[in-house]
């Protein structure tokens, strides 16, 4: 009988480190989830904050605004600092690139969110017979995603 009494204490102590190291376990998972959710929200909110300044841009260009239409004398306009409302990302960046030969404008928008930078590329196309331009494609940046014809 003294024995058994000796066996149940081992095997409640057992069960409490068995239960102990099942619940570490589980909140390194759930901490490991948590911090990747957070990982991916930062992303997120990065690649939707270049997205909105390439829009933008786009808007601004399809509606003729000259001040973000490249000339060939300068055929890249660059906005280092750019202000939205509401936004978390610490550094907004766009740059508006003319290949005339082309008829190509390429606008390239960046953004960071805590340590997390997106980078979005549109490629907007001149129409030969109306002159207006119209969004090609989004990519990411410097790839290209038109054919000379």
């Amino acid at each position: 009988m003294k024995s058994e009494k000796g066996s149940s204490i081992v095997m409640a102590v057992v069960v409490g480190m068995v239960l102990t190291i099942l619940l570490g376990a589980c909140f390194a998972i759930a901490s490991s989830y948590h911090n990747r959710s957070i990982m991916n929200h930062q992303e997120r909110q990065a690649y939707l904050t270049a997205k909105s300044i390439v829009d933008t841009i786009s808007v601004q260009i399809t509606a003729g605004n000259d001040n973000f239409i490249p000339k060939e004398s300068e055929p890249t306009i660059e906005f280092n600092d750019i202000q939205l409302t509401g936004d978390t990302c610490e550094e907004k960046k766009a740059t508006i690139t003319l290949n005339n030969t082309d008829n190509v404008i390429v606008i390239v928008a960046s953004a960071t969110n805590y340590k997390q930078t997106q980078e979005i590329q549109l490629t907007m196309t001149k129409d030969s017979t109306t002159g207006q331009w119209q969004n090609l494609q989004y990519s990411h940046k410097g790839e290209t995603v038109y054919e000379k014809e």
